[in-house]
């Protein structure tokens, strides 16, 4: 099941005018992530309808971040878990409920996490810059690109970071299994995963793991 971002309605950010890639300007001002308190607040996670498969997936969450310390990249702490939807991550972190194993879990909400850094991280827009520069022809629609070219673009930044997240997690064998067995994102994933050009704009736009860590944890 894909994954993207959504507005207050519903819809996904990218059902707006589309921009051209050509022409992102850089983020200015933003600069980067805001920092977390040592302390940082309780995470909250909803049954929103409250029914049991919700529940046992709001229990299954709450054992997966207890098992993997993932607390760096946890940008945003509301958390819902909703039957029949697509997971998303704005205007709230939005998971399924239904089968998945732990570290498939752990691989959708990290995705979803690493999202928002769309809104502080100068580095992103470039590194989607970078991207249209290398990838002119990349497709937009499923199951191969995002909804269209912008979302591909992004997902190539997002995808990444979240392979590299897993990766450190639970070992570059499971990472890879889990994310070349996905139905959606097919040709993102396998750039992700078998091109180096990926591997090396992200690190050239500071989107690395560490590089997006949340300090002080």
């Amino acid at each position: 099941m894909p994954h993207d971002r959504a507005d207050d309605h519903g819809t996904r950010f990218s059902d707006r005018r589309i921009v051209a890639l050509t022409s992102l300007a850089l983020v200015t001002g933003a600069g980067a992530c805001a920092s977390a308190s040592p302390e940082a607040p309780a995470l909250s996670i909803r049954a929103v309808n409250g029914s049991a498969s919700e529940e046992a997936r709001a229990d299954q969450l709450r054992r997966v971040l207890d098992r993997w310390d993932v607390e760096r990249w946890i940008y945003t702490r509301q958390i819902a878990i909703e039957d029949r939807v697509v997971p998303h991550s704005h205007p709230v972190l939005t998971l399924s409920a239904g089968p998945g194993t732990d570290d498939e879990v752990l691989a959708t909400f990290m995705h979803e996490q690493l999202h928002w850094l769309e809104d502080d991280h100068p580095g992103f827009t470039a590194a989607m810059r970078a991207f249209a520069e290398a990838y002119p022809n990349a497709p937009a629609g499923g199951p191969e690109g995002g909804r269209d070219l912008e979302s591909t673009y992004r997902h190539l930044v997002v995808n990444d970071l979240e392979y590299q997240a897993l990766t450190a997690l639970i070992g570059r064998e499971r990472a890879r299994e889990i994310l070349e067995g996905h139905g959606f994102y097919t040709w993102i994933y396998d750039r992700v995963l078998n091109d180096p050009i990926v591997r090396r704009i992200t690190r050239e736009n500071g989107m690395t793991l560490d590089a997006v860590a949340l300090p002080n944890l």
